[in-house]
């Protein structure tokens, strides 16, 4: 029911329906809320799929404890708020994308001894499994405070935008310790500090994005940081780029954006190339499907 200009709102009945897995409304124009009852007992959903379409309001803040959702996609919305408590009953949960709404939180952070998602919500704790997570996309909302020094437990991480959010304080450097990052894009927060050293051990970037902060200092040689342009350092009036004698420009507003799945311009074909390889030799596995049900749901729908 993807791309077919659907209206109105999720009618309640839907919640009727038995063995209900699948709930894929990608890139259709309905509205209202999110229906609760699509998140309790009896419906045991595993993927939701509502991007792209004119939904407002909060999540339903009552995931149901015994919560089967593998992936959660509400990017492209509405919704306001913060983060339900209750989310940390989804324990297998592998895709949580809410990128390109008006939510407002805390970032979250892991616990290393945990092995676990943990989210700050007015005081209390929340926690997710964060088993093989290799995308996250918090983009353009209104996440505040700190990137986590523990977020390096996600080994697995290939994909990482937190762009557009109001984000502070310096960047760790435990995130090059992701070494298996294929894009980066910390674009258009308050970042401070300098670049960390070890992002050169980040060497299967194929997209990277510092712009619009306010880093200092000068952008570390090696790897494959001296392969991008000027885009994705500019905006940073303390910033300097001697390596590859490429001068940082500091107030250009031409900041390229992340590669969209779903685009087949040359620049982005070997970010669809590794996707499809992962695919092709993983299918079975937990690794491979959050790449997998990304990309069903960035193309197929």
């Amino acid at each position: 029911m993807t791309n077919n200009n659907l209206t109105g709102e999720i009618p309640p009945f839907i919640c009727n329906i038995t063995r209900l897995k699948v709930l894929n409304l990608y890139n259709n124009k309905l509205t209202g809320t999110i229906p609760p009852c699509l998140l309790k007992d009896g419906i045991n959903l595993q993927i939701l799929n509502l991007r792209g379409n004119q939904f407002h309001g909060a999540m339903p803040h009552e995931f149901s404890p015994k919560c089967e959702l593998q992936t959660i996609n509400l990017k492209d919305n509405q919704l306001e708020g913060l983060l339900p408590r209750s989310l940390s009953n989804c324990r297998s949960l592998k895709i949580l994308d809410l990128g390109n709404n008006n939510l407002k939180d805390t970032f979250p952070y892991w616990e290393d001894y945990q092995y676990v998602l943990t989210i700050m919500n007015k005081g209390q704790l929340m926690t997710l499994e964060k088993y093989f997570a290799m995308l996250i996309d918090f983009s353009n909302n209104h996440f505040e405070g700190e990137i986590p020094s523990i977020i390096e437990q996600f080994v697995y991480l290939q994909v990482l935008n937190i762009s557009q959010n109001y984000l502070t304080n310096e960047i760790p450097p435990e995130l090059g310790n992701l070494v298996r990052l294929e894009s980066l894009d910390l674009s258009r927060n308050y970042l401070s500090g300098k670049i960390p050293q070890k992002f050169v051990s980040l060497h299967f970037l194929s997209y990277f994005n510092l712009s619009y902060n306010k880093l200092v200092g000068i952008v570390p040689e090696g790897g494959q940081l001296c392969t991008f342009t000027n885009t994705s350092f500019e905006g940073n009036e303390g910033l300097q780029c001697f390596c590859c004698n490429k001068p940082v420009l500091a107030t250009n507003n031409t900041t390229t954006s992340p590669p969209s799945l779903g685009d087949t311009s040359p620049s982005n074909r070997n970010y669809m190339i590794v996707l499809g390889i992962l695919f092709g030799v993983g299918f079975g596995g937990s690794m491979a499907a959050v790449l997998v049900l990304d990309v069903l749901f960035y193309n197929n729908a």
